[in-house]
């Protein structure tokens, strides 16, 4: 029979926290609120100039057919994200002005409010308005909240 130096060490019910990185940050500035995209972590994308400036006389068709395409490809990404980004920060503004009591006053001042309303007021599809969202949150004063936490349409308060 051995005995364990650390008995407890099987019993370790720590978890590391995980860490919530708002997607769009609404700061007071000149007491008025406005939105920011945080791009604490998406760095601007850009396309390395090596390969846009590859010489074309030493490669072969195939070759640069091969490097046009991805090129194409990468272009496509890059429109993706920033047209995403652009949605996402557009229902945000979008957000503070339905929410505008929200973010003066605090959480009992929310309203009732959905996802189709804010479709609407931008004339996009509601589905486009729940992709945009899902799985992103909000920083403002009062806290981070998953955005959304602010298309409730039945308040429990």
């Amino acid at each position: 029979m051995e005995l364990n130096p650390t008995p407890a060490s099987d019993f370790n019910f720590i978890t590391k926290g995980n860490y919530i990185t708002p997607d769009v940050i609404i700061k007071k500035i000149n007491e008025e609120n406005k939105v920011f995209l945080n791009t604490a972590f998406t760095n601007t994308l850009e396309i390395n100039p090596y390969f846009l400036e590859i010489d074309k006389t030493t490669c072969s068709e195939e070759e640069i057919n091969f490097i046009q395409e991805k090129l194409e490809s990468a272009n496509n990404i890059i429109k993706s994200i920033e047209k995403r980004n652009n949605t996402l920060l557009l229902i945000s503004q979008e957000i503070l002005n339905l929410q505008a009591d929200f973010f003066k006053f605090g959480k009992l001042h929310i309203k009732k409010m959905s996802q189709k309303i804010i479709a609407d007021n931008l004339k996009i599809n509601i589905s486009t308005v729940s992709r945009a969202t899902s799985g992103k949150y909000l920083e403002c004063s009062f806290g981070v909240f998953e955005i959304k936490y602010f298309c409730v349409i039945k308040l429990y308060y």
